[in-house]
């Protein structure tokens, strides 16, 4: 294919210009048209076939101009107003491979050269070997050596001016231009006079107080009613004649006899009397406590009244009693327990000798055992958590008395 289109070049170049023009060739027709215009014999600007690779670009070529992309083997032009038109395309349907020719001669290669004007000589080029003949279609052969260049054909006539190109889309927008300089600071304007303060205005006058009225006379008093006439004393009536003494009446008749009372409580059967064990009650924990062992030894079935005397020993003396909880238990909980506690506190003790405080706890009450035998515990609850220093630490012990009761209301 390239081949056929340097031959069509070829062709159109001994009619017209041979070759190509470049970008100086072109420059060079432009200072003939710029003489032109000192006064001498205009001459006829001579347009030219242009070529390279991709699409040219507007500032390339006089309108007039041809110009075939050598990569596309597309022409453009004629160009009218600095502008080119729509491609052609050159290349034509792909025909039937034919058989290879026998080598040509080689010609003569024509010099090139720029025609400026009339006047120039004009390079003939040499004449192109012969064409082989066509064989028959055959099958194909190995490529053969390439053909020297056929003889070029003669320029087809000027096409019309295609249709104009729609304007192409805007541009982008160009990057913003950098911030000028700031200009300089102007002279600072002379400060205003001070305008003159306003009159105040004057007070307006304080109106007068009024005169207080008169205070009104007081009104005449009143006449006092007329008393009424006290009514007359009744006469006092006359005592009457005493009666005579009544006759005494009979002896009543004996009433029933009342019921009989009620059956006295048994006396006393057996008292016993228990040693409470030492125990001690020391911690820092609020509503921390310490608990007795069992006390006494109590009968199923049996009724009792008891009385525990405890004793409470600080370790130190304290002017103020910790505060303190006494809470008594039956050993099973089947019992039936009702009790109370006096608690009294002694800041220095009970004599001159014995430099400690105490606890004095008093616990009486009544208890009836249920099937199983029984026994009392005691604990101490401490409220403050405040008896777990060696100085406030409190050791506790005392007497348990146990009396064996019939029945109890």
């Amino acid at each position: 294919m390239r081949k056929l289109f340097i031959v069509f070049l070829a062709s159109l170049a001994a009619i017209t210009v041979t070759g190509s023009f470049s970008e100086s060739a072109h420059s060079a027709i432009k200072k003939v048209a710029a003489l032109n215009k000192t006064g001498r014999t205009p001459q006829k600007v001579v347009n030219t076939i242009l070529h390279g690779t991709g699409v040219p670009s507007s500032s390339l070529g006089a309108n007039g101009d041809f110009y075939i992309d050598l990569n596309t083997y597309n022409m453009y032009g004629p160009k009218s107003s600095g502008r080119w038109s729509a491609p052609t395309s050159l290349k034509g349907a792909q025909g039937v491979a034919g058989p290879v020719g026998p080598q040509g001669v080689a010609g003569r290669s024509a010099d090139r050269v720029t025609n400026v004007s009339s006047q120039s000589p004009i390079a003939i080029a040499g004449p192109s070997g012969p064409v082989g003949p066509r064989g028959e279609k055959g099958e194909t052969g190995a490529p053969g050596a390439t053909g020297a260049p056929g003889v070029a054909g003669s320029p087809g006539a000027t096409g019309a001016p295609g249709v104009a190109g729609s304007v192409g889309p805007i541009g982008p927008a160009g990057a913003q231009g950098e911030v000028g300089p700031k200009g300089e600071q102007g002279v600072q304007g002379a400060t205003g006079a001070t305008g003159a303060t306003g009159p105040v205005g004057a007070m307006g006058a304080m109106g007068a107080t009024g005169a207080t009225g008169a205070t009104g006379a007081t009104g005449a008093k009143g006449d006092q009613g007329i008393a009424g006439v006290t009514g007359a004393v009744g006469p006092k009536g006359d005592q009457g004649i005493q009666g005579s003494i009544g006759a005494t009446g009979s002896t009543g008749s004996v009433g029933p006899q009342g019921p009989i009372g009620l059956t006295g409580a048994v006396g006393p059967v057996s008292i016993q009397v228990v040693s409470v064990d030492a125990f001690e009650l020391s911690t820092l924990n609020i509503n921390g406590s310490s608990s007795s062992k069992a006390i006494g030894s109590l009968i199923s079935g049996k009724s009792y009244f008891f009385s525990i005397l405890l004793s409470g020993r600080v370790a130190g003396i304290q002017s103020t009693a910790t505060p303190l909880i006494l809470k008594l238990s039956a050993n099973n909980p089947s019992d039936t327990l009702t009790y109370q506690v006096n608690h009294s506190y002694s800041k220095f003790g009970f004599g001159d000798n014995d430099l400690a405080s105490r606890h004095s706890l008093t616990i009486a009450g009544t208890i009836q055992i249920g099937p199983s035998p029984s026994s009392l515990q005691i604990m101490v609850i401490d409220t403050l958590g405040g008896t777990g220093t060696a100085q406030s630490k409190i050791s506790f012990s005392g007497t348990a008395f146990f009396e064996e009761v019939g029945t109890i209301f």
